[in-house]
């Protein structure tokens, strides 16, 4: 014997247990949008880490620059065409181009040269420590600020005036009154 199925839509409301579970999974989806909003505006750095790299200024790479770089990149040597004694000659570049694109530090020349993507790896006599390379790289993505003047970040003050003695008015009274003297 075979039974036949029948076809027919059933009209019986849900039942509870399953209207429970319908309302659990929209409650679940509507917490995850609200929350997903949120998420999504997260930024994908730090803000600790933000305020690292802003604090990457020349004063950090320069005593590396100084250091490791200068003995063959200074005004008489230039290797490479390249000369780092000031900030504006390291921003030049040398004979290949620009060693530096501010706030990139993935296609800058001077990190692809530090980290050996291209060769020659630099420098040529000793590697770099990779927490020296990470300054660098930190100071580029930060663009690259160039050296500031400590005077300049402080308000200027004006020079110490002499001071002068505190006059007081006085009034001088005439005590004779009826014209005649004495």
């Amino acid at each position: 014997m075979t039974r036949k199925k029948n076809h027919q839509q059933s009209s019986n409301p849900p039942t509870s247990s399953s209207y429970n579970r319908l309302k659990r999974l929209l409650t679940a989806a509507f917490i995850l949008g609200f929350f997903s909003v949120y998420l999504i505006d997260l930024p994908l750095v730090s803000s600790q880490e933000k305020t690292d790299q802003e604090k990457v200024g020349f004063k950090s790479v320069e005593p590396i620059f100084e250091e490791k770089c200068l003995p063959c990149h200074n005004q008489k040597t230039r290797s490479g065409g390249l000369s780092m004694e000031t900030f504006e000659d390291l921003m030049k570049g040398g004979k290949n181009g620009p060693a530096i694109v501010p706030g990139k530090s993935v296609e800058s020349r001077m990190v692809k040269m530090l980290e050996g993507t291209i060769t020659p790896k630099m420098p040529l006599a000793d590697e770099l420590p990779a927490e020296e390379i990470n300054i660098i790289k930190q100071w580029i993505d930060a663009g690259a600020p160039g050296p500031t003047k400590e005077a300049d970040k402080e308000p200027k003050k004006e020079p110490d005036k002499p001071q002068l003695p505190e006059l007081r008015p006085t009034l001088l009274v005439n005590q004779s009154y009826g014209g005649s003297n004495g």
